[in-house]
Order: C-alpha cells, then sequence, then structure tokens
C-alpha cells in the first residue's frame, strides 16, 4: 500500500519523466540570414563564405559559396519576382555538403552589384521548389522554412532561411548627417584659428 509520500513522489517521478520526454524530442528552431554581398547570420556571428566552383547543374565556376553548421538536404530554391514578371530572379542551391550557392539574375537595371550578380543556371537539381520574393524592388527578401525532404532541410531542426536579394545601401539618418557637418565645421574652424593668430604674429613683428 502507497503512503502519501511514497504517491507525491513517484508522481513527481512521473512528471519528471514526461517533461524530459517533451524536451528531449523537441525541434530545434534555427534562424540563418543570407544576403547576396557575403553578409549573413547564425546565432549572432557570420557564416563563413568564399566564391568558388560549384558542382551542380549547370553550376559556376565562381559562385557566392556560404558554408552552413550542417549538412541538409540537397536541392534548389527557385525564386520568382512577381512584381516584374521576373521568373528566376534567384536560385538558392543546397548541395548536401554544407553548402549554400547564392545566385542572382543580371538585369540592366539592377547593374552587376554584388558578388551573386552573376546570373542563374538555366539547368535545376532534381530536387526543387519554386517560391517568390516579397516586399517592394530594391528591398525584396525571402522567408523560407524547408519541411522533411525539402532543399536545406536537417533532421531535427527547424530552419528558418532569411534570404535577402537587392538590398537598399543604408542611408544615414539626419540626425547622423548633422553631426558629420557638425564635426566638419569644428575641424574647420579649429584649422583657421592657428593661420589667423600665424598671421596676427607676422603682423606684428613687421
Amino acid at each position: 500500500m502507497l503512503t502519501n509520500a511514497r504517491r507525491v513522489a513517484l508522481a513527481l517521478v512521473t512528471i519528471c519523466a514526461i517533461f524530459g520526454l517533451h524536451v528531449g524530442s523537441a525541434t530545434a528552431q534555427v534562424t540563418i540570414t543570407v544576403d547576396e554581398n557575403g553578409n549573413s547570420s547564425f546565432g549572432g556571428s557570420p557564416l563563413p563564405f568564399t566564391v568558388g566552383p560549384d558542382g551542380g547543374p549547370g553550376g559556376s565556376p565562381t559562385a557566392l559559396t556560404y558554408q552552413l553548421p550542417f549538412l541538409g538536404t540537397a536541392g534548389d530554391l527557385v525564386v520568382n519576382e512577381p512584381p516584374l514578371n521576373e521568373s528566376r530572379s534567384e536560385l538558392i542551391r543546397f548541395d548536401g555538403n554544407g553548402h549554400l550557392f547564392f545566385y542572382s539574375d543580371v538585369t540592366p537595371s539592377d547593374g552587376v552589384n554584388a558578388l551573386a550578380d552573376i546570373g542563374v543556371p538555366e539547368s535545376f537539381q532534381s530536387n526543387a521548389v519554386l517560391t517568390s520574393e516579397v516586399g517592394t524592388e530594391g528591398n525584396n527578401s525571402i522567408t523560407y522554412t524547408p519541411t522533411s525532404g525539402q532543399p536545406g532541410f536537417f533532421t531535427g531542426t527547424a530552419i528558418t532561411y532569411v534570404i535577402i536579394s537587392d538590398a537598399a545601401a543604408a542611408i544615414p539618418e539626419p540626425s547622423s548627417l548633422a553631426l558629420l557637418a557638425t564635426g566638419l565645421g569644428l575641424l574647420a574652424l579649429r584649422r583657421r584659428r592657428p593661420e589667423a593668430r600665424g598671421q596676427a604674429l607676422r603682423k606684428r613683428f613687421q
């Protein structure tokens, strides 16, 4: 026969076991951000990148290549840009060996101004997913969370890729510009004072 103390102890052990199973089976949440110029973020740190060969279908010898912290499922994320009706405006390729290749199209309006602006391969891997950019032109992005079997998926981890395309250059805020102007003005004033003193001394001794 169980005493009250033993019942409480058994209940606590059961609760701990259930909680432990729940925590052990929990899926890790991860966000990886990459852009066209080698800028990235993973857990507050940048990912290593290089410009090198992509051995996939139609791959370039000078593809912008990120090193992921895991292998991931091989495949291509094919990106369309609805506002301009552009098909294949970007292609994000996962090779299954921990590499993410970033391809971006080359259009006369955009110019070639980023490492990924080398055009998009005409051939894809058999495992391909189609998605679309969102946001205004010049500040487009894709948020992509693969499910099992899709490109970039890694078992036991819910990965969200934030892919920034055609990111606009940072524009200084008005307060920053005012501060810069003040600093330049003070430098000019400080430079003029010694010159004025020198002229006064020369007049005195003439």
